[in-house]
């Protein structure tokens, strides 16, 4: 592999190939989407903190997985 200098931690030309930057913008994005979507549902009170822990504990889906975490974690940071 050759070593590029122009970016280092660029080595390779898969990241030309595939494009992995752009996996991990939509990746990110795809996450924040459902952060948010999960949030609303929350406010508007469709589900509760139960259902975001068993969201949370099940990994085969895991964009749902990891929103639900995010948005658990920031409602038990709430005061009641």
């Amino acid at each position: 592999m050759a070593i590029s200098r122009k970016r280092p931690g660029r080595e390779g030309p898969g990241w030309k190939v595939w494009g992995w930057g752009r996996v991990r913008k939509r990746a990110k994005h795809s996450d924040a989407v459902m952060t948010g979507i999960l949030v609303t549902k929350f406010k508007m009170g469709q589900i509760g903190v139960e259902d975001l822990e068993q969201m949370a504990a099940d990994e085969s889906k895991a964009e749902r997985c990891s929103a639900a975490r995010k948005v658990l974690d920031a409602v038990k940071d709430l005061p009641d």
